[in-house]
């Protein structure tokens, strides 16, 4: 018999085969936890003192099931304060949740464009110059009080 063959035959068959790097001791609930805090795959990688893409072929699950208890955690607690009456919650929540905005459109007859008409035809010579008057009063008092502002802002 050749050394090959010896060498073959002298290794028993359920022996297991120590090619490359042994598997770095990894607790699944300790990535789960990392990923339910939160973590990166990056910094996960570093705290654990693996490879990056070691930590992502063994444990993409258990990272993908960390994150998503998270996010139930988190959409559980939002809901709490919502419920508590937390008016920031409720609002962001309406607004994510039931596509809620702060846009407000206003709207004329049937919900087309909103008609303005302002006419002076109706008016009297006597009442025109009465609403002149008192629009050339209100830009005076404008005008006084923005000078007033400036004045008081040089002392």
């Amino acid at each position: 018999m050749t050394k090959a063959l010896t060498k073959l035959k002298s290794k028993p068959a359920d022996e297991p085969s120590h090619s490359g790097r042994p598997k770095a001791p990894l607790d699944p609930e300790h990535v789960k936890a990392l990923a339910g805090a939160g973590c990166t795959v990056e910094e996960m990688a570093e705290f654990l003192g693996v490879n990056k893409k070691t930590l992502e072929r063994r444990f993409l699950n258990v990272i993908e099931s960390g994150r998503l208890r998270r996010n139930v955690s988190l959409r559980r607690k939002q809901m709490e304060l919502a419920m508590r009456g937390d008016k920031t919650m409720l609002i962001w929540l309406g607004k994510q949740l039931l596509g809620q905005s702060d846009r407000s459109q206003i709207t004329g007859k049937d919900d087309g464009p909103v008609q303005h008409e302002h006419s002076l035809a109706h008016l009297t010579n006597e009442q025109l110059e009465a609403e002149i008057a008192k629009l050339s009063a209100a830009e005076t008092v404008g005008i006084k009080a923005a000078s007033d502002a400036g004045a008081s802002e040089t002392a």
